[in-house]
């Protein structure tokens, strides 16, 4: 199977590339790419701006997901989850046009894998934006 452009992609976003592309071969354990999608957006939690990056992978045996979340201190955190295409069970897209009328402008598309049963939840405290508050706010899921 053929090598598919996903170094370019992740040079492309321009963010933290050395460790993303690190993280990804150490994944692949020396699979090749077959398709993959890069995607950065930003996020705002407690004033400040952070930036994520998510690389999905397809080779001819796994799906490999990576997550780098830039850390308030400078750091990043790295997450990964490698699972089996035989895991796949289904899909699903969502698109956004700017042209419909035309059917043009395609601007964005979300894409969901079912990958069976596996799940996931992530817990952290709730905050709010007032640096000088000191009060529980509970959890957020």
């Amino acid at each position: 199977m053929r090598d598919v452009d996903t170094w370019k992609r992740i040079d492309r976003t321009g963010f933290y590339p050395q460790v993303v592309k690190q993280a990804l071969r150490r994944a692949l354990g020396g699979e090749a790419p077959v398709a993959s999608l890069c995607q950065v957006d930003a996020a705002f939690d407690r004033g400040s701006v952070f930036r994520h990056l998510t690389v999905a992978t397809l080779t001819r045996d796994c799906v490999v997901q990576l997550h780098v979340d830039e850390l308030e201190d400078g750091g990043a955190s790295v997450a990964i989850s490698i699972h089996r295409s035989a895991d796949i069970a289904g899909y699903s897209t969502m698109e956004i046009l700017d042209d419909p009328q035309r059917a043009r402008g395609l601007s964005e598309i979300t894409v969901a894998v079912n990958l069976r049963g596996t799940r996931r939840i992530e817990l952290e405290p709730a905050h709010c934006d007032d640096p000088d508050c000191a009060a529980d706010h509970g959890y957020t899921a």
